[in-house]
């Protein structure tokens, strides 16, 4: 089913099989041999049962493709202002200078249209204090969302598609808001989302600190926009990042609390099945309540199905479970979640639980106490954080050896953080705290959030810019994979298999590095207001910039991607000797006489102030690049000037940044 989800996503529409004509053949083929099993072949059940679930794949995503859908709001004229309903849905994490909200589409100038799409309000605008299931009606045209202008660059377009959205809209100030009509259809849905905001704006006014409030709006909500940038990537460098989201503890602890509300039911004549089905409402209400993220469903499917199961007293494998969640999440609810981080992270961690954590115990020396106790718990760490090892470093680029030392600290303690917080979330909501109250919580929780800041500042243990491209990751999950297979078979076939993957991933990384050292190219990379050239020989790469402060986040991510050593700045000059390429710079003071024979290439910079068509004349280069320091008329100028004369002009506004080998 994954094959046929990805093979749906690579893919353009129109050039992608009939899915459907596909997948009903395949069902017939699949009932015929079921029907005809003892003349049929035994590969002929399981091949078809594989291309059926392939097929099937292919077809819930191809159906979700806005392509596909003729009533989404992509085929709407975009070219055009219209008046656009929105139903505001969620807030998303905000920027220094926007709100950002996901909303769906209602309609356009009265035409029903659907879809996701994401706001962007000023934080000062009044859009910022809206509630969610709140009903926007606006005038205005949406834009397409920017993909990553440089190489290695967070691409927050393609993201955001993982979300379903496919493009933005900027609501002016002449906007109206509609209040949501509480009886209306899918009234349900937006009373849990106005029931969670209203949650989130209680933990605000309780009198907790903004850490704390931050910390039990992600605990509890699974709203992690409420952190602060510093104290998440406190979590990050720890190895904790897992405990802010909601998953099988967060479910577990609240199926616990279910299950001993609702005992006395099981006492009661025929009782299983009421304290079954009661429960279970209890739970999704909360996982609605939680915001239905990725971790959060999975759980709640996996405890659902077990739940099933010991009501009907059947028992099976965990990994059917797993695979069953895996089936119903991608399947009936969003295909779209298989190319989320947290998906992926989310079902590795718990294959890796079920399959190395029974292999890593039976290696602890100490089978009674406390030492039993630790044993279980390193061993569970360490299987999670195997499970998703490829996965962290391959978005992440960095490894917390301490990871260990965070989870025996914190995890023990998980139960009493989090009754504390579904206690307080509970009190906040209906009425004022006492300060007593809040002053405790703010020890108590900052006391967490001090653990996890100690654990996060030993920098010396956070291994970082570790370089992990597509082939690193397929090979080591590959590798993963056949570990947990030879752990739970003992085939000694499947561990060396593991061996040569894992040499096969040693081979490609010194390879890597090694073409990485011959590489040798310059680049004009993008940033709104600013200006860079680089120049890279090798494994060593110098910026020439005038503000290199800015572009130290950028340097980055180029430097892990292309597996640099070293990076050197300097400062801009007004020209460059590439190889055989003569580079001009052209400044705001429009100055471009130089010294020597005339440039090869004309970088434009700060919207020179001279008239494009006497450069051009003056010195008739072959290529003119503008970059994103410049006026958006001056481009459109000086682009006007070059098509009229033939020459090549780039924007790296438009096409990203410039690459190329030096000659």
């Amino acid at each position: 089913m994954c094959g046929g989800i990805v093979t749906a996503r690579l893919f353009q529409p129109d050039s992608l099989p009939d899915f459907a004509t596909l997948l009903g053949t395949s069902l017939i083929l699949l009932s015929t041999a079921w029907i005809l099993k003892h003349r049929w072949p035994p590969p002929a059940f399981p091949g078809l049962a594989v291309l059926a679930f392939y097929c099937f794949g292919g077809w819930v995503a191809t159906g979700r493709m806005p392509e596909k859908q003729p009533g989404h709001y992509v085929h709407a004229d975009w070219e055009t202002p219209g008046l656009w309903k929105i139903r505001l849905r969620e807030p998303l994490r905000p920027t220094a200078f926007y709100q950002r909200w996901e909303g769906s589409v209602v309609a356009r100038d009265g035409k029903p249209c659907h879809g996701r799409i994401l706001l962007q309000v000023p934080v000062s605008d009044t859009l910022a204090k809206w509630e969610p299931a709140a009903t926007l009606l606006a005038y205005g045209k949406p834009e397409a969302v920017p993909p990553a202008r440089n190489p290695h660059q967070f691409d927050f377009a393609a993201y955001l598609r993982t979300r379903g959205i496919h493009g933005r809209f900027r609501p002016d100030a002449g906007s109206r808001v509609l209040p949501a009509n509480p009886r209306g259809a899918g009234s349900l849905g937006r009373t849990v989302a106005r029931l969670r905001h209203r949650l989130i704006e209680s933990l605000g006014a309780a009198g907790f600190h903004p850490e704390v409030a931050g910390l039990i709006r992600a605990l509890i909500l699974g709203d992690r926009s409420g952190l602060d940038q510093d104290l998440y990537g406190a979590y990050q460098r720890a190895g904790a990042v897992h405990l802010l989201a909601v998953s099988g503890l967060h479910v577990g602890l609240v199926a616990a609390l279910c299950s001993w509300l609702l005992w006395p039911l099981r006492r009661l004549p025929g009782g299983r099945r009421p304290h079954f089905l009661l429960g279970l409402g209890m739970l999704w209400g909360y996982a609605a309540l939680a915001g239905f993220g990725p971790s959060v469903v999975r759980a709640s499917v996996m405890c659902s199905v077990v739940s099933y199961a010991l009501l009907i007293n059947r028992q099976a494998d965990s990994l059917h479970f797993l695979a069953l969640a895996a089936l119903v999440m991608l399947g009936l609810i969003e295909p779209l979640w298989l190319f989320q981080a947290g998906f992926q992270m989310s079902f590795l961690a718990v294959w890796a639980i079920l399959s190395l954590y029974p292999w890593l115990y039976r290696s602890w020396p100490v089978k009674r106490g406390a030492g039993r106790k630790i044993g279980q718990l390193l061993c569970v760490s360490g299987a999670a954080q195997l499970g998703v090892l490829p996965l962290s470093l391959y978005y992440f680029h960095q490894f917390p050896a301490l990871f260990w030392l965070s989870n025996l600290l914190l995890i023990p303690v998980m139960g009493v953080v989090l009754a504390s917080g579904f206690l307080l979330l509970g009190l906040a909501s209906y009425s004022p705290l006492p300060d007593w109250v809040a002053w405790g919580a703010d020890r108590f929780f900052g006391l967490f959030n001090g653990v996890v800041r100690w654990v996060g500042g030993q920098e010396g243990f956070l291994i970082t810019e570790i370089p992990w491209d597509g082939v690193q990751l397929a090979l080591s999950l590959a590798a993963l994979v056949a570990l947990g297979t030879w752990a739970r078979s003992r085939d000694l076939r499947w561990l060396k298999r593991t061996g040569a993957l894992l040499l096969a991933l040693q081979v490609y990384s010194v390879g890597a590095g090694w073409h990485s050292g011959r590489q040798q190219e310059w680049l004009i990379p993008h940033r709104f207001g600013e200006s860079a050239l680089i120049l890279r020989q090798g494994a060593q790469a110098r910026i020439f910039s005038n503000n290199l402060k800015a572009w130290e986040g950028f340097l980055s991510d180029f430097s892990t991607g292309e597996r640099l050593r070293q990076v050197l700045g300097d400062s801009l000059c007004p020209q460059f000797q590439i190889g055989r390429l003569r580079l001009r710079v052209v400044d705001s003071t429009g100055r471009y006489q130089g010294t020597g024979a005339p440039p090869h290439i004309v970088l434009l910079t700060g919207s020179p102030a001279v008239r494009p068509g006497q450069l051009l004349d003056d010195l008739q280069p072959r290529q003119v690049i503008a970059d994103g320091s410049n006026y958006r008329s001056t481009i459109n100028r000086w682009e006007a000037s070059c098509r009229k004369r033939g020459i090549p002009f780039h924007n790296t506004a438009v096409h990203g940044a410039y690459r190329s080998a030096i000659p």
